[in-house]
Order: C-alpha cells, then sequence, then structure tokens
C-alpha cells in the first residue's frame, strides 16, 4: 500500500514539473475554446483566457503544440474578434512572438483605435520582421495610430528608423513630430543625434522641452555604449547661461562624471569664474576627486568664495578627510564669518583628530554666541583620536580657568563618561563657581549611585550659595537612583548629623522627601524648631515637596496658624499637590482632609485654589463640600466647575447624587 501511494505521489510529481507528459489539446478543444475567447466581452467569464494561458505554459517543451496556439493566437487578432479579445492576443504575442501574428498586426495598426494594442505586441518583438513592419507602417498611417507606430519604433530603438523619423519630425501634425524627436533620443546614436541636432535649428519653441529631453536621453545613451566624448559634447551644449539653471546644473555633473582626464581643470575654471549657478556643482564635485595634492590643490581655492561658496567647500574638503583638506579647513576656525566658522568645526569634530584640539579650544574661548558655543563644545566631544585627544583636553583643562574651564569640564565629561568623575570631583571643589558649577552639572551624567556618600559629605561641608544649588540637584538624582529607600533616608540622615552650617543642613533637608519615610519625617518635623530660620525654611521646603499624605498634618497645622504669607502659601500649595496625587484614590479619609482644608481657608483665592483639587476627587462625599460654595459669590465659578466634574466621574456609580448636584 505504501508503495503504490509513493507510485502515485511520484506520478503527481511527473505531471506537475514535466510538460511532456501533459496531454495536448485537440485541434477541436483549440477550435472551441478560441471560438468562445473570441465572443468575450468586458464582465464576463475569463476562463477561455485562462486555458490558453495554461495551454501556452504548458507547451514550453510540445514545439507542435505550440505552433498550433500561435496560429490560434494570430486568427484571434481578426476583426471578427471583440476588442477584449484582441487585447488579450496582443499581450499573449508580446509574451510568446510567432511571426504568424504579423499579417494580423499589420491591419491593426492602420486602425487609430487598434494600433495602441498592436504595438504592445511589437513592442517586445525579436528585432527584424517587426521593426520592418512598424517601418512599413509608419510610412502608410497617419493621426494616432502613426503616433503610437513611431513611439513604438523609439520604444525599440530602431536605428534603421532614423531617416523615417526625421521626416515625421517635419510633419503638419504636432503629435506626430513630438513622437519622432522622442524617438529619436530613444535610439540615441550618433546619427539620431545627428538628426536631432539638424532639427534642433528650425524647430518651433512648442518642442523645445521634447528636444532637450531627447538629447540629454541621446547623451545617456551613448555614454553608456562608451561615446563619452560625444555624450560630453551634447551636455556641454545645455551648459550655456540662457538655458534653466536646474537643467545645467544637471549637464555640469554629468559631464564631470564623464570626464576622466579633465574633470579637476574643469571643477578649477568654474570655481575660479563668475558662473554662480554653476559653482555649487563644482564645489560639490570636489569631494569626488582623489590622487595625491587633489585637496591641497582645492583648499588653496578657497580665498575668494562667498560664506556658502566656502561652507560648501568645507563640505567637500571633509569628504577628502586627508591632512590636506583638514588642516585647510582648520584654518577657517578664525574665519569673520559664523557660518563658515561652525561649519569649519562640525567638519573637525566629525573627521579631525587629536592634532585639531588645541584649534578648536581656541575656538571655542573666541566663541561669539551662544549656539556656536555648543557646536564647538560638540565638535571637540566628538572628537577622534581617543587618548591622544583627551591628553590635550586635559592639559589645556588644567591651564585654563573661569568660563574657559567651566566649558571644557563639560567636555571632558561627555566625552569619557563615568571615567571622568573623579577629575570632575577635583573641578566641582575649585574656588570658581561657573568652574565648580559646571563641574556638578557634568557629574550629573558621569556619577554613579555608589558615589553618594561623596557628594552628601561635600553638602554638609561650606559651599558657594551658587554651587551648593547646583550640587543639590546632582546629588538628589543620584539619591533618587538609590532603590532602597530606607538606605536613602539613612545617608541623609548621617550626612545631616556631620553639618556644619545651617545652610548645610537646609540643603540636606530637602532631599529627605526622596526617603519618605517615618524616619526623615521626624527629622524634618523637629528642624521645623530649629532656632535658624535657613534651617526652618529647608524643612518646609522639604515638607512641601513630601511624597505622600504623611505631611499633611503637620502642613494643615502650618497653614491654619497663618503668619508670615510665604510660609502659608508654601504650605498651602503642598497641601493642594498632595491632595491631586491622591485624587485618583479618593476615599472618606481624603474628604475629611478636604473638609479641614476648606475650614482653614484664609481667602478666596485660597478657596479657588483649593475648590480646583476638589473637583478632582471622585467621591459621592466631595459634593457635599463643594455645594454650599455655591451661595458664595467670590468662589461661585469655581465651585460650580468643580461640582460638574465630580458628578461627571460619579455618574455611573452614584447617578442619582450626581443628578442632584447638576440640578443644585
Amino acid at each position: 500500500m505504501k508503495l503504490l501511494c509513493l507510485g502515485l505521489c511520484l506520478s503527481v510529481g511527473l505531471l506537475t514539473v514535466n510538460p511532456r507528459l501533459i496531454a495536448a489539446p485537440t485541434a477541436a478543444e483549440l477550435q472551441e475554446v478560441f471560438s468562445q475567447a473570441a465572443k468575450i466581452e468586458p464582465a464576463q467569464n475569463l476562463e477561455p483566457f485562462r486555458k490558453i494561458e495554461t495551454w501556452f505554459r504548458d507547451s514550453s517543451a510540445a514545439p507542435a503544440a505550440r505552433q498550433q496556439l500561435l496560429k490560434h493566437l494570430a486568427q484571434l487578432l481578426g476583426p471578427e474578434s471583440t476588442y477584449k479579445a484582441r487585447l488579450f492576443a496582443c499581450t499573449q504575442v508580446a509574451i510568446h512572438g510567432g511571426d504568424e501574428a504579423l499579417p494580423m498586426l499589420a491591419e491593426m495598426l492602420r486602425s487609430s483605435e487598434t494600433a495602441g494594442i498592436a504595438c504592445l505586441a511589437l513592442t517586445t518583438f525579436p528585432n527584424g520582421k517587426a521593426d520592418d513592419l512598424l517601418r512599413q507602417m509608419a510610412a502608410a498611417t497617419a493621426g494616432l495610430a502613426r503616433v503610437q507606430i513611431i513611439q513604438t519604433i523609439g520604444d525599440r530603438r530602431d536605428s534603421k528608423a532614423v531617416k523615417i523619423l526625421s521626416d515625421a519630425a517635419k510633419d503638419p501634425d504636432p503629435a506626430a513630430v513630438d513622437a519622432a524627436i522622442s524617438s529619436l533620443g530613444k535610439i540615441g546614436d550618433t546619427k539620431a543625434l545627428s538628426t536631432l541636432r539638424a532639427l534642433r535649428s528650425n524647430l518651433p519653441a512648442q518642442f523645445k522641452a521634447t528636444m532637450t529631453d531627447a538629447l540629454l536621453r541621446s547623451a545617456a545613451e551613448l555614454a553608456r555604449s562608451g561615446a563619452r566624448n560625444t555624450a560630453i559634447e551634447v551636455y556641454e551644449e545645455f551648459l550655456v547661461p540662457g538655458e534653466p539653471v536646474g537643467l545645467r546644473r544637471a549637464a555640469c555633473s554629468a559631464v564631470f562624471a564623464l570626464d576622466n582626464i579633465g574633470v579637476e581643470n574643469r571643477i578649477r575654471q568654474i570655481i575660479h569664474g563668475s558662473d554662480g549657478a554653476l559653482k555649487p556643482v563644482a564645489i560639490y564635485a570636489v569631494r569626488n576627486l582623489r590622487g595625491k595634492g587633489v585637496s591641497a590643490r582645492f583648499a588653496g581655492l578657497i580665498t575668494g568664495l562667498s560664506p556658502q561658496e566656502t561652507v560648501w567647500m568645507i563640505e567637500s574638503l571633509e569628504s577628502i578627510g586627508d591632512l590636506p583638506a583638514l588642516g585647510a579647513i582648520q584654518r577657517l576656525l578664525s574665519s569673520a564669518d559664523s557660518s563658515v566658522r561652525t561649519a569649519a568645526a562640525a567638519a573637525l569634530g566629525r573627521k579631525g583628530g587629536a592634532g585639531d584640539a588645541p584649534a578648536l579650544l581656541k575656538a571655542l574661548a573666541n566663541s561669539k554666541t551662544p549656539d556656536e558655543t555648543r557646536l564647538l563644545e560638540n565638535a571637540l566631544i566628538e572628537l577622534r583620536g581617543g587618548v591622544d585627544t583627551d591628553r590635550n583636553l586635559l592639559t589645556e583643562l588644567r591651564q585654563s580657568s573661569g568660563t574657559s574651564r567651566a566649558q571644557l569640564v563639560n567636555v571632558v565629561a561627555r566625552r569619557q563618561g563615568p571615567a571622568a568623575t573623579s577629575l570632575l570631583l577635583g573641578e566641582a571643589s575649585r574656588p570658581e563657581p561657573a568652574v565648580a558649577k559646571a563641574a556638578y552639572r557634568a557629574l550629573a551624567r558621569t556619577a554613579q549611585p555608589q558615589d553618594i556618600s561623596e557628594f552628601l559629605f561635600r553638602l554638609a561641608g561650606p559651599m558657594d550659595p551658587e554651587v551648593r544649588a547646583e550640587a543639590g540637584r546632582t546629588t538628589a538624582q543620584l539619591l533618587s537612583q538609590i532603590p532602597d529607600p530606607l538606605l536613602r533616608s539613612k545617608s541623609v540622615r548621617d550626612a545631616l548629623g556631620r553639618a556644619n552650617s545651617p545652610e548645610a543642613r537646609a540643603s540636606l533637608l530637602t532631599l529627605l522627601p526622596l526617603a519618605g519615610d517615618d524616619a526623615s519625617l521626624g527629622v524634618v518635623k523637629a528642624a521645623l524648631k530649629d532656632a535658624d530660620p535657613a534651617v526652618r525654611a529647608g524643612a518646609l521646603d522639604s515638607l512641601a515637596d513630601w511624597p505622600n499624605l504623611a505631611a499633611w498634618d503637620v502642613l494643615l497645622s502650618i497653614y491654619s496658624q497663618g503668619g508670615e504669607q510665604t510660609r502659608t502659601s508654601q504650605a498651602l500649595n503642598g497641601l493642594a499637590r498632595l491632595a491631586a496625587e491622591a485624587n485618583p484614590r479618593a476615599d472618606s479619609a481624603l474628604i475629611q482632609r478636604y473638609q479641614g482644608l476648606l475650614a482653614a481657608a484664609k481667602s478666596d483665592a485660597d478657596l479657588k485654589l483649593i475648590l480646583g483639587n476638589l473637583g478632582g476627587a471622585a467621591h459621592p462625599e466631595a459634593l457635599a463640600l463643594a455645594t454650599p460654595l455655591l451661595e458664595k459669590p467670590a468662589v461661585r465659578a469655581e465651585a460650580a466647575a468643580a461640582i460638574k466634574r465630580i458628578a461627571e466621574s460619579i455618574r455611573k456609580t452614584d447617578p442619582k447624587a450626581a443628578a442632584e448636584a447638576l440640578e443644585k
């Protein structure tokens, strides 16, 4: 049984892949299917077409069967077939050929209705008889049929048809003229080119665009065939100032690509000349030149170029990337034009090395604008050369001061990453505030959580107020990266024990919200009673930023007591923030907190702030707090807005309460 199944499978496989084993259609079957195909109209069943396609596919190794199919296909081209059938037949002729079809195609070429599909069949026909037919019919037809024949002659690049096309280009029919010129361009040999040039002198203006396209196509074909010099001559005809700028530039690029021997001289002449339209193309082409001394020769042409042209030349020299090119770019760092300076800096950042660091550093010291400063810093950060470049930068860092040193601190940090942390910590201790601040900003990118002890130690000691603020931000960032909140709390509390000034204690207190635990909150509450106002202010700052509701009662107490406006405003803002953060989990306890806060409100402005947050509490009891305030004219609008928000949020869970509130 298994052997039988295997035999059947093998038989099926052979039938699938070997056309010789497939029975050819009988004469009766051919006649029947092709007769059906001849009558097919649009939207009718296409099964006859599918059978014919299958027969052709299966006849690839059966010459006799294929010959019969080609004969019937030729008959299907006849006038008794529908247009859809003839279109199908033309498509098949284009695929399978067959000289049998040529007489029928000749007849179809005479009619403007069928010439197009006949040309479709002939486009891929083997050279020889099809070309003879098309040339013959080009002289024997008129109107649209002739135009389509002329176009097909061009598509087939029939060089023997140049005389016929030349005559057609003088035809009174503009469509025939246009098609003839276009086809001459497609043929693209020297004879066709000579014909186009002869026609060009007397050609009406309406055909100028077609003639231009034909000449350019000819040039491209000639270049592909190896006639480079002739192609260059054609392109050179379009370099004259009277032609459109885009066309001139395209032709110029083509000449540069073809002229292997004289391209450098051509580029130099244009750069030296006054033709501004072609200069960008010539300068761009410099990047493609190779050979000894190229960059040195073209670097010498920079003098006399406009700033924009100089920028283009920098980009081209950068592409070459050798030492003379980079040397020329380096000299442009001192240009009077900012666009030239920045282009030079960007190029050196991408292609330069350790030897370019001193020049970039000098340019950085003399930079005129913040944008230029940033670009030069980025160039130094990207500069290649590895250890050698870093060594040059560090040498300069040790010799600089003030703003220059601060800039270099940032560069070194960006280049070296965590490896620069030790150096940056040293810079953070320098007496110049600008340098120390820059170091702390850089440390925010390079330091790791395990370095936190060093930062807390520094915050606990004496420090310039401006530097302390920057150091505090960097320390907070590092502290937030420690996953254990209890460790965060202990680290800061230990540092507070070492703090030797009120300012140090105040800055350390502001870090405790990052821990948010009870021990930290206890320290902050105690600091609220400190004798020093700076410490008390730091404690209030900490409470106002506390991450959870544990700080609510003490903040409410501060707000309720009144006193200094800044102090009470800070407490209220902290309370409002905590309430807003708790709103998504609103419960009766939160509503009670809101109730106490509303009762303690000091002014209408405070009520408006509280109502704004209360509106986000999705809880029915929140309506009872907001509704009475509708009677207070100064805050009626805010109360109404809060009621609407609350009602919308509880509409599904408590529709009755929501409806009653909205009614009020």
